[in-house]
């Protein structure tokens, strides 16, 4: 019978507890985006810039987290992200001649990072959390697409496209994160938070180029060629801290 009034205590101890904190909360984010990998040349895109040529990034990053409060201070979470990589690289010299290089640079990359939470500090209006999660990626390839055209004295144009396809990969690993909320209300919240992460990444391969040049107008004798290459990572890495901010709703 004291068994059965202890269980009933204790249970409805849990009960009373859960009614003080919402258990589940989900948030959408807008993230940076990471470096890309070495293989094909493109982990730094403002060298292709050729001394004072324009970077136009238009990339970004969405993500959505899902978190499921265990108590007051603990959760588990599942944090899923997709980026897009889209950079556009000009140079342009008009004078004494006509000379246009342009690049465009694409590459989808998505992350789920299940990982686990602890709340150090909890007040009226704003809260500080951190945890470790285990970040599993997929890399996906980096293709680059490059335009150059020159006018000749004469007024003809000449004009060389290159398409570059970089293999993707994955990477797996270990990360941390730090953030903080404030509430908005009773269920809406605004916060940032950074995060890092030291994976074992393996991307890259067999990098493929295929170059066009000719004349234009009318494209006379265009030319084709090939010039494939092995270049690829397969080591641990640790990547530099990221930031996202996000809002949520607490369930």
């Amino acid at each position: 019978m004291r068994i059965f009034w202890f269980l009933l205590v204790f249970t409805g101890a849990l009960v009373a507890n859960a009614q003080h904190y919402p258990q589940h909360e989900i948030s959408v984010s807008f993230n940076t985006i990471e470096k890309a990998l070495p293989p094909g040349g493109y982990d730094d895109v403002t060298s292709i810039g050729y001394n004072g040529g324009d970077v136009s990034n238009h990339s970004f990053g969405l993500g959505i987290c899902y978190k499921k409060h265990l108590n007051t201070s603990m959760a588990f979470r599942i944090r899923g992200v997709f980026m897009q990589r889209h950079l556009r690289v000009n140079y342009a010299l008009t004078n004494p001649i006509s000379y246009y290089d342009t690049e465009t640079i694409s590459q989808q990359l998505l992350k789920l990072c299940p990982g686990i939470q602890r709340t150090f500090l909890s007040r009226e209006k704003i809260k500080f959390f951190g945890g470790v999660e285990m970040p599993l990626g997929y890399i996906g390839n980096l293709t680059a697409y490059r335009v150059y055209h020159y006018k000749y004295e004469w007024g003809q144009y000449a004009y060389r496209t290159t398409n570059t396809h970089v293999p993707g990969g994955f990477s797996a690993g270990l990360g941390i994160y730090l953030g903080g909320s404030v509430n908005l209300g009773k269920r809406l919240m605004l916060g940032a938070e950074i995060y890092s992460n030291y994976s074992y990444t393996y991307a890259g391969g067999k990098i493929s180029r295929a170059v066009e040049s000719g004349y234009e107008p009318g494209i006379m004798n265009p030319t084709i060629s090939q010039s494939p290459t092995e270049e690829r990572v397969s080591q641990f890495i640790f990547h530099p801290f990221q930031a996202a901010v996000f809002i949520g709703f607490k369930l």
